[in-house]
């Protein structure tokens, strides 16, 4: 009998059953109107919470979503300013409501959905043998089961580890923040391939004429948060730092 407990990005699945819906249409000889139908898109955030339960097994699902304030944006206030001017789907507030009143959600105070699906997926008391999905490359930063496609993958905590310091070094323009100049893909995997470690990051870093500091304030902005670097009650991010303190 299925245990596991499937942890989905919710802004992801609401962005595209919203935008998938969405139908523009010739008004009259001058006037084209975009439109959606309510139950329509409802139905295909149903259909895609649906499939991806079945390809998980898993028995619980539970939704997270990004709030309001994002503590990212405190520390940097360019990141993720690119989307800015990204139109969202007209229904895509609809459908958070009518998620939040049909499934189990989790919106922490401050945090990213990405932050509540690693805070949840590294802390297996809340939840049974959580599942981690998103299509969204940084949760790989995550240890533990992830649905990836039509599988279920196990990232182990060196695999994690690895691809965080990867970001740190590439940084990543989605979301626009910008790693270590003159840091590609390619240079990044040789240089972790040889070190796995936070103080090849920061003598690359170095090379670069840049600073530890400079390191760490592009690992705070890249690091997806674990059981741990939250505290519920206060809503206060515990920032991340080499020695763990």
């Amino acid at each position: 009998m299925a245990k596991n407990t499937l942890l989905v990005d919710g802004d992801i699945v609401a962005f595209q059953a919203a935008i998938s819906t969405e139908q523009p249409t010739k008004y009259d000889e001058d006037t084209w109107i975009l439109w959606a139908s309510e139950s329509d898109t409802k139905a295909k955030f149903d259909d895609m919470m649906q499939t991806l339960t079945e390809k998980s097994g898993a028995a619980d699902v539970i939704v997270a979503f990004t709030d309001k304030v994002n503590f990212r944006k405190e520390l940097c206030d360019t990141y993720k300013a690119n989307r800015a001017k990204t139109r969202k789907p007209m229904l895509l507030p609809l459908l958070r409501d009518y998620c939040t009143n049909r499934y189990r959600t989790l919106c922490y105070s401050r945090l990213e959905a990405d932050d509540v699906l690693g805070i949840c997926g590294t802390y297996e008391p809340l939840f049974e043998e959580p599942i981690i999905w998103s299509i969204d490359k940084d949760l790989m930063q995550i240890p533990g089961l992830h649905l990836v496609e039509d599988e279920i993958v196990e990232v182990t905590p060196e695999q994690a580890d690895y691809f965080f310091l990867k970001q740190v070094l590439t940084g990543d323009q989605a979301d626009n923040y910008a790693g270590c100049k003159g840091i590609g893909e390619k240079r990044a995997t040789a240089i972790l391939d040889a070190d796995p470690t936070w103080d090849a990051v920061v003598k690359t870093y170095e090379k670069a004429g840049l600073t530890e500091e400079d390191a760490l304030f592009q690992a705070r902005l890249a690091r997806i948060l674990r059981h741990g670097d939250y505290n519920m009650e206060k809503g206060k991010v515990k920032l991340w730092s080499p020695d763990g303190r």
